[in-house]
């Protein structure tokens, strides 16, 4: 089911643009109905395509998975994806919960999350949730707090975060002043090429049959149009 809720054979379509040209420099269709998966997938295909691995990966929350977090820093690839609290931040509906972990600002310097009323809930212990290791932070200021039952039904707080090294470092990364830059560019890079498919083009569906003739469809005229930008920009 697509997303107008009609019933049909749909692809999955994934796609990298270069930031420096914007040329497509890997992508595929695939049947899969989340991107959870296809991260590896891409980065194979891009070594593919251009014989190297990229300095810098940008994606969406979307495409975390801990094995790929693990072959990008093995390989010397920068992630910068935005964990589940940072993509969860701009839902306007949990912005509107003033207790929400989204509210919840982390400290870098002291290793805490400061809550909205101001108090830090430090590091306590490692526990596993639903089969994952994960980082407990708390406080015990929450007796006393005159927002307690607004911010938790427990008898203290607690926020969770992955004790996983790689996922701190991509965290990092991310909030970083160069991170805030490469994570800007994507809405110009991999969103604008499907927003420019679908409306300057007005390519709404696949005409061939077949996955592999599809994909050439999607891309070959893209760059084409993008080489050829370059050279009338050349001869000006």
């Amino acid at each position: 089911m697509d997303k107008k809720e009609n019933i049909s054979l749909n692809f999955n379509y994934q796609v990298a643009v270069d930031s420096k040209n914007g040329m497509v420099v890997g992508q595929y269709l695939t049947q899969n109905a989340t991107d959870s998966k296809e991260l590896f997938e891409m980065l194979h295909e891009i070594k593919i395509q251009i014989g190297i691995n990229p300095k810098v990966l940008v994606a969406d929350n979307g495409y975390m998975d801990d094995n790929v977090i693990k072959y990008a820093y093995d390989n010397n690839i920068r992630l910068i994806i935005p964990d589940r609290n940072e993509s969860s931040k701009n839902k306007s509906k949990n912005r509107e919960k003033p207790y929400h972990k989204v509210n919840f600002t982390y400290d870098w310097k002291t290793d805490s999350f400061i809550c909205p009323m101001g108090k830090y809930l430090n590091y306590k212990n490692n526990r596993k949730l639903n089969g994952e290791l994960m980082r407990v932070y708390t406080t015990n200021k929450c007796k006393t707090c005159p927002v307690k039952n607004q911010c938790t039904k427990s008898r203290v707080r607690e926020i969770f975060e992955p004790a996983n090294d790689l996922r701190w470092k991509m965290k990092a990364d991310y909030k970083s002043p160069e991170g805030k830059i490469y994570y800007k560019k994507r809405a110009n890079l991999n969103e604008a090429h499907f927003g420019l498919l679908r409306n300057a083009r007005n390519f709404q569906k696949l005409n061939r049959n077949g996955m592999k003739n599809a994909e050439k469809e999607l891309t070959l005229a893209h760059n084409i149009q993008k080489i050829h930008e370059k050279l009338n920009a050349t001869l000006i």
